[in-house]
């Protein structure tokens, strides 16, 4: 069977940045710096065509372009309890010369040595992929235009609280809950349940988008953390949240990544060996567990007519897969000497070899549908010298 479409990206980025703060006094520092990003492009998405099974080119360019970030912060502590972080980000996509304003504002509050609160506002801005922008439109004479080149940036509002607990020299608990309204959002120009916030791959190749898609997330993490002491430590996070968004067909739905609910857990032992006692064995080991990605049901009578996946997108995101489960273990060597030290590692991902549903598809051989699947067990050996 072939493949009904092929999609190829690549993208190579470098970025160079600088930074300069001066202090006042032990009041007042100020923080300015300037970020720069080129990002080299080179990007192919087709489509089997009608014509001897041959393929349509939807996308097929190549490129430069950058992202020019400017940045200014003001730290004020009126009192030795009392921080407070004021100041404007900026962007400039020279790609087509889009440019935003971000006014920011934070503080923190020590209670006193075991306890303090946080909180910030701010406005922030993501640049798209470029596969977004350069979309292609070949009119019958066969020039080419890009009618996504001047999407804007999707832009969000940033509510966050938090409380810090020490409970002791190195037992921390931490509270975070955010909220955050996102805006400018490109999706379809015709009413569709598309919006990039969902898009993971190269389906909007051939779409004309818009800045007209809004979303939100809120959410509570939790995280109960044992530093390093006595030879392990011990990590343990929560969050329960939701995630929306809506597309140009003004239905508010699930984001494909509304799990509702994760836990993880770390946690690491170390071993001195040796006739010294010089070198060191460690076992770490990670454990997450949270809710399944969310699924649009497939229309199998279409699909079988038509022989390829067809979704049913006015019901988009209504399912949700398996929760997604996942054990790591990870045991590591360090024999350490004089001039230089060695470590040998040996990591086992998805230990227990659980096949954690991705997503669904429709296969035109059996006429069922069918799930793809995460990788089972991945074992990673690595050998690393330090002088």
């Amino acid at each position: 069977m072939r493949p009904v479409s092929r999609d190829t990206f690549d993208n190579i980025t470098s970025r160079i940045s600088i930074s300069l703060n001066h202090k006042f006094d032990s009041k007042n520092v100020l923080i300015t710096g300037l970020i720069y990003g080129n990002y080299h492009y080179s990007l192919t998405s087709k489509k089997l065509g009608s014509e001897l099974g041959g393929y349509d080119y939807l996308l097929n360019t190549n490129g430069n372009t950058g992202l020019s970030e400017y940045f200014i912060q003001w730290q004020h502590r009126p009192s030795e309890d009392l921080t407070i972080n004021t100041g404007i980000h900026t962007m400039y996509y020279l790609l087509n010369n889009h440019y935003s304003v971000e006014p920011r504002i934070g503080l923190k509050w020590q209670f006193n040595k075991a306890m303090a609160f946080n909180a910030g506002v701010g406005l922030h801005s993501r640049v798209g992929s470029v596969a977004d922008y350069m979309s292609e439109d070949v009119s019958p004479d066969g020039s080419i235009t890009h009618p996504n080149m001047n999407l804007n940036f999707t832009r969000a509002f940033h509510v966050v609280t938090g409380y810090d607990y020490t409970i002791s020299e190195d037992l921390r608990l931490k509270a975070e809950c955010y909220y955050q309204y996102l805006f400018n959002v490109p999706v379809q120009d015709t009413s569709s349940s598309f919006s990039v916030l969902n898009n993971i791959g190269g389906e909007n190749s051939d779409m004309s988008l818009v800045n007209k898609g809004k979303g939100y997330n809120y959410g509570l993490d939790m995280t109960l953390e044992k530093f390093f002491t006595h030879s392990y430590y011990l990590m343990f996070t929560s969050s329960l949240y939701e995630s929306k968004y809506r597309g140009s067909d003004g239905v508010m739905r699930n984001t494909l990544f509304d799990g509702n609910y994760s836990f993880n857990a770390l946690a690491g032992k170390e071993f001195k060996i040796g006739k010294d006692k010089n070198n060191i064995f460690n076992i770490n080991t990670r454990f997450i567990w949270r809710g399944g990605n969310r699924l649009t049901p497939i229309d199998i009578k279409e699909s079988t007519d038509e022989k390829q996946t067809v979704f049913i997108t006015d019901e988009a995101f209504q399912l949700r897969g398996p929760d997604y489960i996942r054990l790591d273990l990870q045991f590591s060597y360090r024999k350490n000497r004089p001039k230089c030290s060695w470590i040998i590692s040996l990591d086992f991902e998805n230990v227990t070899n659980r096949l954690n549903v991705y997503d669904e598809y429709f296969d035109p051989k059996t006429c069922q549908i069918e799930k793809n699947c995460n990788l089972g067990i991945l074992p990673i050996l690595n050998f690393k010298v330090e002088f």
